[in-house]
């Protein structure tokens, strides 16, 4: 049908987010409360897209939540799930734990100059040398994390270079990321020591300051950057692109938030106005996703614009407001941005913060006069519609604040979906039902015919060929269940023909069809067969009670029988035949 294949296009994610939701809720169940029963085997048999991608309506990772708590037993298992990689951030945290054995769950193509810089600030001795272990350090670079300063004095420019380990860049040849380089352990560790390798090694290696300067100004060491800005004999580039992020060193300073570093660079004459091509990335952009008031003052006061055509894909105030990073929106909005501003690939910040469910930003948004029913213009997309295309779990209360402030309940797509349709689709029952209460129609219908109903009880189906959990099948059940409640024509019938009790019969549970029963469904010959054969006792009851005890009913009653008999279900069996206790069955 040709619903199935829209659905289709749409990719399994969408399919799978219910059971993901349902698998962080049982998941958050087990991180809090481990010595109940089968805690263990929730987190154990986690997939890799459930801990990588659910969140809680925090916006926690299970694994966040387990290392939040201490609860160290529940991150090993989220740790060793089979091809899961978590983003940079989390292995930080799991550092910050200093936790021997949890650190040693780090991937080791993880293990980047960053971590080595918190695994520092630890003072925990034993990681440093897990960590050193794991990277298979040289011993040039045993010598700068041990500060062995007279053993370096000792060693020639040759044994220096012979044990430099120089590789630059995101990833390795063999296509995953490359091993920490001995530039960027010299960052971490040899402030003493940097300006003695540099001059000894007096530019033996090409774009050594340049590549320096990046790295330290990443990881705000001032002493680095004063000496590799004003006393180095290799002059370096300010203003230079790095290869490897695309970035100048004053971006990378503004997104990791170092305010010293940046007035540094200003004073030696870097351009504030630089956009990296395509997306228009720059660095007041940079330190707003960071959340860094300080450095977008700076920034502001040195010339940055706020809002500028460069800025293809976000601006700064985009990616405060997707970032949560409240402060900084109120500061950037005070200092002249455009509130509705949109960019040519369609973000404003209000559809970013309700994309990603962030209501206090929504909130500030508004007050500060956003328009709430400003098309998507990508997309065309309505903001209700933009943001239920979100799987996040922590949007209702974000929408009860949209349709309070007047959101559009009933916008449609060119198709004619709506938010409610969206809704139901994914079985958000109390997001249809604040929908509802707030004026969506119940029987609006797409281009295919389908409705609300329809499209929930159609991808049902979706969730039960999945073998999804019982409780994951009841959400869209008691969604479908809602709908009628509120009026939802349960004959309609879409392209092909088919009401939604044929369907049900199909493909769903006895459950569904019972309430589609009980709300009035039509039936013909064709439904008592279905229920038959699918072993449906309680749904014959009802379609023969709603029959009349005619002798087209019992032809229609021996045929069902049959596929009773022939698929073993002994209960509709009994069922058939108590109907009919005088004749031959």
């Amino acid at each position: 049908m040709i619903f199935l294949t829209l659905i289709l296009s749409c990719g399994f994610k969408e399919f799978n987010v219910n059971k993901k939701s349902w698998w962080r809720n049982e998941a958050s169940k087990a991180i809090q409360n481990p010595d109940i029963e089968g805690s263990e085997d929730i987190l154990k048999n986690a997939t890799s897209s459930g801990a990588l991608h659910c969140v809680d309506d925090q916006g926690l990772l299970a694994i966040e939540e387990a290392l939040r708590i201490n609860n160290f037993d529940a991150a090993k298992m989220l740790m060793s799930i089979e091809d899961c990689k978590y983003q940079d951030e989390i292995y930080r945290e799991v550092v910050l734990t200093k936790n021997r054995e949890l650190f040693n769950l780090i991937p080791r193509d993880r293990l980047n100059y960053l971590l080595l810089s918190e695994v520092q600030n630890t003072k925990v001795k034993e990681i440093e040398e897990d960590f050193l272990r794991n990277i298979e350090a040289t011993e040039l670079e045993r010598l700068i994390v041990n500060r062995e300063i007279s053993k370096l004095r000792e060693k020639s420019k040759e044994w220096i270079l012979s044990n430099y380990k120089d590789i630059r860049g995101s990833i390795s040849h063999f296509g995953t990321r490359k091993r920490i380089n001995t530039s960027e352990i010299l960052c971490v560790y040899g402030e003493e020591l940097l300006e003695e390798i540099v001059e000894k090694l007096n530019g033996s290696i090409e774009g050594l300051t340049q590549y320096l300067l990046y790295k330290a100004s990443i990881l705000g060491i001032e002493s680095a950057v004063k000496y590799l800005l004003y006393k180095t004999p290799m002059e370096v580039d300010v203003n230079k692109i790095d290869e490897e992020t695309g970035w100048t060193a004053l971006m990378l300073a503004s997104r990791s938030g170092h305010r010293k570093i940046c007035e540094l660079l200003l004073d030696k004459g870097v351009e504030v106005e630089v956009y990296t091509l395509g997306a228009g990335i720059s660095a007041l952009l940079l330190a707003a996703e960071g959340g860094h008031k300080e450095v977008c003052e700076l920034l502001i006061n040195k010339g940055a614009k706020i809002d500028s055509e460069k800025h293809t894909a976000w601006t700064p105030l985009i990616n405060a407001a997707t970032h949560r990073r409240k402060e900084v929106c109120e500061l950037l909005i005070e200092r002249g941005a455009n509130i509705d501003f949109m960019t040519s690939v369609g973000s404003t910040a209000l559809q970013s913060a309700a994309f990603f469910g962030n209501k206090e930003i929504c909130k500030l948004l508004l007050d500060r006069g956003a328009t709430i029913n400003k098309l998507i213009s990508y997309d065309r997309e309505p903001l209700l519609l933009n943001m239920l295309e979100n799987n996040s779990i922590g949007h209702l209360e974000t929408i009860k604040l949209l349709v309070e402030r007047g959101a559009d309940v009933s916008a449609k797509t060119k198709e004619g979906l709506t938010p409610l349709m969206k809704a139901a689709s994914k079985g958000k029952k109390e997001i249809c039902k604040v929908l509802l209460d707030n004026g969506a129609k119940v029987d609006e219908v797409l281009k295919y015919r389908d409705t609300a109903l329809t499209l929930a009880i159609k991808k049902l189906k979706f969730i039960i060929d999945k073998s999804f959990e019982a409780s994951v099948i009841k959400i869209y059940e008691d969604t479908a269940k809602l709908l009628i409640e509120r009026g939802a024509n349960v004959n309609i019938k879409d392209s092909t023909g088919t009401t939604p009790l044929i369907f049900a019969l199909q493909y769903c549970s006895e459950r569904m069809c019972t309430i589609l029963l009980k709300a009035g469904a039509e039936i013909n010959s064709s439904e008592l067969m279905c229920a038959a054969k699918n072993g449906y006792a309680e749904v014959c009851e009802l379609i023969l009670d709603r029959e009349p005890k005619s002798d087209l009913e019992y032809k229609n009653g021996k045929a069902a029988l049959k596929q009773a008999i022939d698929n073993g279900h002994k209960n509709v069996c009994e069922v058939l035949i108590k109907r009919w206790p005088k004749k031959e069955a």
